[in-house]
């Protein structure tokens, strides 16, 4: 799988990924996926084997749009929060659609 640079992250989002907290693995296909239409819930769940000593809850984001929301806009997201994994799964390779206006980030290694 072959993601984005920081310097095309930066020049499609207006954002740079901080490489210390987790890599873009995404694809092109995926970043102009539409994931939402003006309101997209984000969950982000903690329960590989990276949290067995020290449990973490999951988070859920609420994203608002004037019209579709894209991979690209939650990349966008998590770059301004300056999401941060704390796990060895630090790589963002897609998304899981739960439901519809649903999804859930997925993390690997």
């Amino acid at each position: 799988m072959t993601g984005i640079t920081n310097q095309e992250q930066e020049e499609m989002t207006g954002n740079t990924i901080n490489p210390e907290l987790f890599d873009n693995c995404l694809e092109e296909k995926d970043m102009n996926e539409v994931l939402g239409d003006r309101k997209l819930t984000l969950l982000c769940t903690y329960d590989c084997y990276c949290y067995d000593d020290c449990p973490r809850r999951s988070e859920v984001f609420d994203l608002h749009a004037d019209g579709a929301i894209t991979g690209r806009d939650v990349l966008s997201f998590l770059t301004q929060i300056e999401y941060d994994p704390v796990c060895n799964h630090r790589f963002l390779e897609g998304f899981y659609k739960l439901t519809t206006g649903v999804i859930e980030l997925c993390m690997g290694s």
